[in-house]
């Protein structure tokens, strides 16, 4: 239709031809028919308007028009229902006049769409009318009454819900500020939970005031009268039941059903499983008559301290990880899982639970073996219910370090662990098949592997230093006869392993010397050899262990005022052989350590070779003298001390069927000063070679005459490793905290009182945990010896 350039469009010609859109409008809105109007009579009207430039003034009627004849909210009566139910007669009703207008004003809509500032379509502006007059508060109510009846009936009626929600999903863009519930928690209505997203209204119509009453609705739970996995189970299945109704009530809206299931399930967690009663009772079993209706300032789960007050339910965390409970542990993490203050509030309360009970008063004979299936079950537990949650995990190895700590001599106990591991290894090699060699050796090395992870936990590794150093002294070398122990190589590959991973643990330093003892043992083997070899040996019988003496666990030894003639000359030969080799160096001759073949021929003219501890040859020898001594005169010739050890030694020869001495006064059980010991002239045996056996020591203590302890190193056997003294213990630590507080000084040069304390504490941590009062008398030490010095201003 051609344009005439000459005649003017003017506002009466607009109204004319709006005249006859509106009365067409109205007539289609209430049914009524239009016959008068031809199809093509309103879209040349139209038509006309949009080319004349007044299109905007045709949306602003079409608006105006839509305003007046929409109905004003949903007052009508007969329930909920009713409301939904028209609701949604409307919306089909006012959807089908709007595609009736789009199709009269369809030229309005293809020219909007070729200019650069578009305007909203016929559609956009209908459903922004029917939004804005129809749908209100009290649609919203009847629709959430809706699901609050399926809720309390567990049914989902029909499909009223799921096609209101449509029509909301379908209704367009509404505005995103909007007043929010008070009543819900404050994550759920942050700024990535509700985008600018064309669906609004469905937010603010139906999922806002469903959450509301998704909150209101569990506020009330009764808890008094459910075990802890019992409530537990509730909470899963009532979360499971209110996923499953949002599956059905958004059916026709799946892209909104993932925010809202996880918001619900947010809202549910928060709601049963957050307040403090709660937790109280599956974590530390203390029941609550009022349930969980605390004040909202008292429900924050980040009330919980590090201590916590143990109740006496027989349902909660602490019972299931002592009964090993995977379900209920399950349980219990996977509903927190989301509640991050919460998971903290657990893995403090799981590391109470770990020491209340597995420490006194509730345990009390906690040994090493049970330490060790504590904790297979806590690596159980984080491979499994845990899921293998690396804080949890830091949780419970915080507490295990509780535990093992309050073991008492954990750190010697955990040494002699792992020696008695390596003399059982020994062992099972030598009776096990050739098949069933790899799955032995598979089995030990995982005993190994769980006993160095109980050492990582033990605070005092310088008492472990010592007693793992004294065991290994004794697998390595045979005190009773001072020989090296020949390993195998299984087993020297076994050692060299394990002190591979004490030195990542703790550090070169912590290994040195038992590298060194280990290095030693092979020099030994070889000088021994080369001994051998020489001319000048070939009449010696003796079989000398050269060792570091800085290294090994020996003790003061017995200074001997004269050694005897018969071992003279063997002595002198190894002596000048050895500084042959190495100039500078210094033997000392360790006569109390070791073992003797001693020749005899007694009145009988029979020979014997009594294989005999070294102390008892120095003892044996006297008699080559004369017959009868006292044993006052064996000490002051041997200069041996009265000691149990010397006791228990020359015993061994005076009595049983070996007895090679006569004691003549047996009133007492051990030996005092003034008896006199005689040859036995008459013993015999039926064999050639005699190995005399000792008999067990006198008890600490029951020797009245014992000035002294004993100073010599107490090892005589395999079976035997060093005791750690106490009081080399503690002298051993003032020296090394003196060391790191000069250290410290030297690289700080000046430090503050409790600065110093502390870098000096973490620094001495690693082989012991010092006391703040040991670290401050190490200053103060240090300070009157003039290595330290106060600032005069700062006293």
């Amino acid at each position: 239709i051609p344009v005439s350039a000459q005649k003017t469009f003017t506002q009466a010609d607009f109204e004319s031809n709006w005249k006859i859109l509106e009365h067409a409008f109205i007539a289609i809105y209430q049914g009524q028919p239009t016959q008068s109007m031809s199809f093509e009579t309103l879209y040349t009207a139209a038509y006309t308007i949009v080319t004349r430039r007044w299109e905007r003034q045709l949306l602003k009627n079409v608006r105006t028009l839509l305003d007046e004849i929409l109905p004003k909210g949903m007052e009508i009566t007969g329930g909920d229902r009713k409301v939904v139910e028209r609701f949604l007669l409307d919306y089909e009703k006012h959807k089908y006049c709007l595609e009736r207008y789009r199709d009269i004003l369809l030229y309005l809509d293809r020219y909007n769409s070729t200019q650069t500032s578009k305007l909203p379509s016929i559609y956009d502006i209908g459903i922004s009318a029917f939004r804005d007059s129809v749908i209100n508060s009290s649609l919203s109510s009847s629709i959430i009454s809706i699901t609050v009846t399926d809720r309390e009936e567990r049914t989902v009626n029909d499909t009223l819900i799921p096609d209101s929600v449509s029509v909301l999903n379908q209704i367009g863009r509404a505005q995103h500020e909007k007043e929010r519930s008070q009543s819900l928690p404050a994550s759920l209505w942050n700024e990535d939970t509700f985008p600018d997203d064309p669906n609004s209204v469905f937010y603010q119509i139906f999922e806002e005031p469903y959450l509301e009453s998704v909150a209101s609705h569990y506020a009330d739970r009764p808890l008094s009268d459910l075990s802890g996995i019992e409530y537990l189970q509730d909470v899963e299945q009532a979360l499971q039941a209110e996923q499953d109704r949002i599956i059905m009530y958004l059916q026709h809206v799946p892209s909104a059903q993932h925010g809202l299931k996880n918001r619900v399930a947010l809202l549910l967690r928060e709601t049963l499983l957050k307040p403090k009663s709660v937790m109280d009772r599956l974590l530390l079993g203390k029941k609550s008559e009022e349930g969980n209706t605390e004040k909202k300032d008292e429900d924050d789960a980040s009330l919980f301290g590090d201590e916590f007050d143990m109740g006496d339910g027989d349902d909660h965390l602490g019972i299931w990880l002592h009964d090993s409970r995977t379900e209920p542990l399950s349980l219990l993490y996977n509903s927190y899982l989301p509640l991050s203050e919460c998971m903290s509030t657990i893995r403090k309360a799981l590391k109470a639970q770990l020491v209340e009970f597995h420490t006194p008063p509730r345990k009390v004979d906690m040994d090493i073996g049970g330490l060790l299936e504590l904790q297979r079950r806590i690596n159980e537990f984080m491979k499994g219910p845990f899921k293998g949650d690396n804080s949890f995990e830091i949780a419970a190895h915080d507490g295990m370090k509780i535990i093992v700590n309050r073991v008492d001599g954990i750190a010697e106990n955990l040494a002699t662990s792992m020696h008695s591991l390596f003399k059982q290894a020994k062992k099972e090699k030598k009776v096990s098949k050739k098949g069933d060699e790899e799955d032995s050796k598979s089995s030990v090395d995982d005993e190994f592997d769980e006993l160095l992870v109980l050492f990582r936990y033990v605070n005092d590794k310088d008492i472990f230093e010592r007693a793992y150093r004294s065991c290994l002294s004794t697998r390595i070398l045979s005190f009773s006869n001072a020989k090296v122990v020949m390993q195998e190589p299984e087993e020297e590959e076994r050692e060299k392993r394990i002190l591979a991973a004490l030195t990542k643990e703790c550090g070169i330093g912590f290994t040195h010397k038992m590298e060194g003892m280990i290095n030693d043992i092979h020099v030994a083997r070889d000088l021994s050899s080369e001994f051998k070899t020489l001319e000048a040996s070939e009449d010696s019988k003796l079989t000398a262990t050269v060792l570091t003496e800085s290294l090994w666990s020996f003790q003061a030894d017995v200074a001997l005022s004269q050694i005897p003639v018969e071992l003279q000359p063997d002595l002198d030969a190894f002596t000048a052989f050895y500084q042959s080799k190495f100039s500078g160096r210094r033997l000392t001759w360790r006569m109390t350590i070791g073992t003797a073949d001693l020749r005899t021929l007694f009145t009988t003219e029979r020979k014997h070779e009594l294989h005999v501890q070294s102390i008892q040859m120095l003892v044996l020898l006297i008699f080559n003298k004369r017959l009868s001594v006292t044993y006052q005169e064996i000490l002051e010739e041997t200069t041996l001390p009265d000691d149990g050890e010397t006791q228990r030694m020359i015993m061994s020869l005076a009595v049983g069927r070996f007895a090679i001495l006569k004691r003549d006064c047996k009133a007492s059980k051990w030996i005092e000063k003034g008896d006199t010991l005689t040859l036995h002239e008459g013993f015999s045996h039926s064999t050639v070679k005699v190995k005399i056996p000792l008999i067990k020591g006198p008890k600490k203590g029951s020797l009245v005459h014992q000035e002294q302890p004993d100073t010599r190193l107490s090892t005589t056997s395999l079976d035997a490793p060093i005791a750690v003294s106490d009081y080399a213990i503690e002298q051993s630590r003032k020296h090394e905290v003196d060391a790191a507080l000069v250290r410290v000084m030297k690289s700080h040069r000046r430090l503050d009182h409790g600065k110093l304390i502390q870098v000096t504490t973490e620094i001495v941590s690693k082989r012991f945990m010092p006391q703040p009062s040991l670290v401050k008398r190490r200053i103060e030490d240090l300070i009157d010896r003039e290595f330290l010095m106060r600032e005069a201003g700062n006293r």
